[in-house]
């Protein structure tokens, strides 16, 4: 049996999550599981709470193999922030394609799973809706990327030997808007995991943002075993930014893979 969630570390910029499990749960073999989003983000301003469901999601893991792919196709979206008289924050999100992928299996003595997000040609933009007309600073956050990759991966060599892994590449991406002061951010490369590329009181920006988790088993000798590990290309977090007014908090994870153990999935 798992208990309950125990504690949760950050080490290094990295999130993990550390459960405790009986000794006959650890030793079960079991299947890998896997998903792949897009685009999801969640905000509050004002007491609403407007929230962008994983877009072009997928998951793989009720067989023992699964091999899928998905594309969104062209895809737009607007997202009104808060509630009241117009204009209201807005985010205004376009993208030539998402595209999700994932799959797992069985061999001899391993259970692996992976899965892979890739966007392309992404533009989203935090700013009023309705535009407002003349000169005034926004967008408030502008994001354009050619191309943006994420990949997770589990393996689990039977019976006690696993692993978790991330990787992010990015293309062309480029950052800017009145909340970076006057800042452009351009980046292109494979960035180190949880990589701060820009950070002030209301915004962080992070690439190959990652969280993992780990299982600790004791029979009766306890070990820590990586079960699962979720990751996005770009993260970005709000605290309390000022849009015209109004006070917007949240986050934008693009770029979302996940892979490990199917039975926490």
């Amino acid at each position: 049996m798992i208990s309950t969630l125990s504690r949760a570390l950050r080490t290094g910029g990295v999130s993990l999550a550390i459960l405790a499990l009986s000794g006959a749960w650890a030793q079960t073999a079991s299947a890998a599981g896997a998903s792949a989003y897009g685009i999801t983000g969640s905000f509050t301003s004002g007491g609403v709470t407007t929230v962008l469901a994983p877009v072009n999601r997928l998951t793989g893991g009720t067989t023992s193999t699964f091999d899928k792919v998905a594309n969104s196709g062209a895809y737009q979206n607007t997202l009104l922030l808060s509630a009241g008289a117009t204009p209201v924050p807005a985010l205004v999100v376009t993208a030539k394609n998402f595209l999700s992928h994932v799959k797992g299996g069985f061999g001899v003595d391993t259970i692996s799973a992976e899965g892979d997000a890739t966007t392309t040609g992404l533009d989203i933009s935090l700013q009023l809706y309705p535009p407002v007309p003349g000169p005034f600073p926004q967008p408030f956050l502008h994001i354009t990327a050619a191309r943006i990759e994420d990949s997770a991966s589990y393996n689990l060599v039977v019976p006690t030997l696993a692993g978790v892994d991330a990787r992010a590449v990015i293309s062309g991406l480029a950052i800017g808007g009145s909340l970076l002061h006057g800042v452009t951010l351009q980046y292109s490369g494979i960035p180190a995991q949880n990589h701060v590329l820009y950070q002030t009181p209301t915004m962080t920006i992070t690439l190959d943002q990652r969280i993992s988790a780990a299982l600790i088993s004791c029979t009766p000798k306890c070990q820590v075993t990586p079960v699962n590990i979720s990751a996005s290309a770009i993260g970005i977090t709000l605290n309390n930014a000022d849009i015209n007014g109004h006070k917007v908090s949240g986050y934008i994870a693009i770029g979302n893979a996940t892979a490990g153990n199917a039975l926490l999935f």
